[in-house]
């Protein structure tokens, strides 16, 4: 524990610039002038398809390794006001067409417009490949009905309930009530 020396400010002299009787003026309520607007616009945000030069990137989505020469697709967006540009990756199977930015933009002109191709070998020139391409963008597994059922077997604890339930279904009935004993 350390001892306070409140009693040594009262014996300090007083400053030159601000005499023992006179404070410091307070601060005043004026507002500051608004800062400048950024002059340099931000860029738009740009996707590209590549060839995954190594195995270090993970799919945005799916959080899996994305394994080197695998195509993937690259979304470049920049932040408003500074010259930071982040890039994102996502398996070609994973990858959504961003519904705010792009509404009413099918998967097949989101490829013939939006979708700069930076493959080694110029896969989107190749129509089959394409079409392989803007089939796997738009493909999307069928979300889980009402109940849930689809998606709570999904995890490791439904699965495991899933199995419970099916082996208790398969055991057979007592006809003996036993509760009355």
């Amino acid at each position: 524990h350390c001892p306070t020396f409140h009693f040594l400010k009262d014996l300090r002299p007083p400053s030159p610039r601000y005499p023992a009787e006179h404070p410091p003026p307070r601060r005043s309520n004026r507002t500051l002038p608004p800062l400048p607007l950024p002059t340099t616009m931000a860029e738009p945000t740009t996707y590209h398809i590549e060839n995954a030069s190594s195995s270090r990137a993970k799919c945005k989505k799916c959080k899996e390794v994305i394994a080197k020469g695998e195509l993937r697709i690259a979304t470049n967006s920049f932040k408003d006001g500074q010259d930071i540009k982040f890039t994102s990756y996502n398996k070609i199977k994973c990858f959504n067409v961003p519904p705010r930015a792009m509404k009413g933009v099918s998967p097949e002109d989101f490829v013939t417009d939006h979708l700069e191709d930076q493959t080694d070998d110029s896969i989107l020139d190749d129509e089959t490949k394409r079409a392989e391409i803007v089939a796997a963008i738009a493909y999307k597994p069928p979300r889980a009905g009402k109940g849930g059922q689809e998606k709570e077997d999904a995890t490791p604890v439904g699965k495991r309930l899933a199995k419970i339930r099916s082996a208790m279904e398969e055991l057979p009935d007592d006809d003996d009530d036993d509760d009355d004993e």
